[in-house]
């Protein structure tokens, strides 16, 4: 029988933890550790877990807002230099600060691979992401294997604000910020 409500609710969350462990798995194939060792290194992980996620919204908020203020700084140069299509570019960058800061993004298509060939539509992976605010790091691994041997690419065509942009993310790279703003 359980002690104290504390390793109740650290039991919960082990529960908790182990279906999201094991997704697919039915329900009555898995059963929560009952040593409290094992409970308690179910513990450390969440704790861990927890603190990563925070670390991580810090960082992101930080650089969203650092991409914000330089992109305004950018603004501020195109409108003194009166070039020709300067209000355009001052209007587009306007567009893509307020898609970042109110999250107007929709990812049109993605595709992953080497040539037109040896290519995969992988759009609904990256709205998936976009959407769930997790970057990943473009390669095999997360997006398949269509070329192998061969030296890939992903192609995102995403509207931003209503401004339609195309995205390239070489292999091994991240999905850009712009694409995973932060609350």
């Amino acid at each position: 029988m359980l002690r104290t409500p504390c390793i109740a609710v650290i039991l919960l969350a082990s529960i908790a933890f182990a279906g999201e462990l094991f997704q697919g798995v039915p329900a009555e194939r898995v059963d929560a550790p009952r040593s409290r060792d094992a409970i308690d290194a179910l513990a450390k992980l969440e704790g861990a877990k927890r603190r990563a996620k925070a670390a991580y919204d810090a960082e992101l908020k930080r650089a969203t807002d650092e991409a914000v203020k330089s992109l305004e700084d950018v603004k501020k140069n195109v409108m003194k230099s009166g070039g020709d299509g300067a209000l355009d570019e001052a209007n587009r960058i306007d567009k893509i600060v307020e898609a970042m800061k109110e999250k107007k993004i929709r990812i049109v298509s993605a595709t992953w691979g080497a040539d037109q060939n040896r290519q995969i539509d992988v759009t609904k992976k990256i709205a998936s992401a976009v959407a769930l605010k997790r970057n990943f790091i473009a390669n095999f691994e997360s997006l398949g294997d269509p070329a192998k041997w061969r030296i890939k690419t992903l192609l995102i065509v995403a509207d931003i604000g209503g401004n339609e942009q195309t995205i390239t993310v070489n292999e091994g790279d991240s999905l850009p910020l712009i694409l995973i703003p932060n609350d």
